[in-house]
């Protein structure tokens, strides 16, 4: 079981915490230093098909949502601007209830996943959040972004 780490906390997308998931059950199957390389490749195929999935925006809306709860009333910061654009919606939002936010392309960053299409869904941001997540697993496997990407250079890396 796999607890502490922030693929694991309540407000990460689905789509990303189901990654996080396939990630940790791949590295749960291992039992001797020998099956390591064999995770290692399996984590690589797991997280080459989510980018894919991202990149070829076959995903749902709802799998991508960040469930965050407002603190305050007024206040700055993404979430409270996302509050702001319910409450210009006629949704009232106030300190303790929850937002339902997307990351999207240009400004502002985040926003209500009720009124934003899905070609307005910012990917890499996602694929970014991916690999943010992840980090703590990969590292000490010795597994990065560009051997993951790009197998073939993996000093490449995109800008």
């Amino acid at each position: 079981k796999v607890v502490g780490l922030q693929g694991k906390k309540s407000h990460i997308p689905p789509f990303i915490a189901s990654c996080f998931d396939d990630v940790c059950n791949s590295l749960g199957k291992v039992n001797e230093i020998s099956e390591l390389d064999l995770a290692k490749s399996e984590i690589k195929v797991i997280l080459r098909k989510y980018i894919k999935l991202l990149q070829n925006k076959e995903f749902k809306k709802e799998d991508l949502v960040y469930r965050v709860r407002v603190h305050k009333n007024e206040a700055s910061g993404q979430d409270y601007k996302v509050a702001d654009e319910y409450r210009k919606r006629g949704i009232d939002i106030k300190a303790g209830d929850f937002i339902r936010k997307v990351l999207k392309k240009g400004l502002p960053k985040a926003y209500p996943v009720e009124f934003i299409r899905s070609s307005e869904i910012d990917t890499e941001a996602y694929i970014n959040a991916i690999y943010s997540v992840l980090e703590p697993v990969l590292t000490p496997l010795g597994l990065n972004r560009g051997l993951i990407e790009y197998p073939e250079n993996p000093n490449l890396r995109p800008f």
